[in-house]
């Protein structure tokens, strides 16, 4: 198969405001643009299949864990006026899942900037953060929306949720280690916590 389509999207660090920035708090997060999730899409002849770590086979035979990214994949067909049937999604990660970082996010601006290239759609960034919160809101119920903010835009920002962006510059004689013990969390939980 061909690939028709790509996106690529990071991962992200949140060096202050984690997750009480879902109740209006100020955070300051940055790309982390070594932990990285693309998506291929190809043409086929069958029914809409998916390969990932989490599952491989037709879409609609995904489990429940994927059905943001599935409700994604639809509502983004449907704009793009696209059937559902002919395309294959490959997603590739170097991102681990649950662990803080953005994953759920990321993978989603990835599936949506590799869907609009394949049926080569120019995606502006208001379309991007409307599909990629809605894919969000599946996920986590109330996102703050700097995980999306963030990865989308590729800088360091400071983010209050009410009150949107500033893109910050960041210059820094630093080294930030980002170390993954394992343990994975699940970002509702920790949420409801703070």
């Amino acid at each position: 198969m061909i690939d028709f389509g790509q996106g690529m999207a990071t991962g992200k660090i949140i060096l202050m405001g984690d997750h009480s920035v879902v109740y209006g708090k100020p955070a300051i997060a940055l790309p982390f643009k070594q932990a990285q999730i693309t998506s291929k899409v190809f043409k086929t002849t069958n029914k809409i299949t998916i390969d990932s770590i989490y599952h491989v086979g037709l879409l609609d035979d995904a489990p429940d864990t994927l059905y943001g990214i599935k409700q994604l994949i639809y509502i983004v067909l449907v704009y793009l006026k696209q059937p559902f049937f002919g395309i294959h999604i490959q997603i590739e990660s170097s991102l681990p899942a649950q662990r803080g970082l953005g994953s759920s996010a990321a993978v989603s601006i990835a599936i949506v900037r590799s869907l609009f290239d394949a049926f080569k759609v120019e995606l502006d960034q208001s379309r991007l953060d409307y599909f990629v919160d809605v894919a969000e809101q599946i996920h986590h119920v109330n996102p703050s929306g700097l995980d999306a903010t963030t990865i989308a835009f590729g800088q360091a920002v400071f983010y209050q949720k009410d009150l949107g962006k500033s893109v910050i510059s960041l210059k820094m004689d630093a080294v930030i280690v980002v170390a993954d013990t394992g343990k994975k969390g699940l970002t509702k939980q920790a949420v409801a916590e703070v």
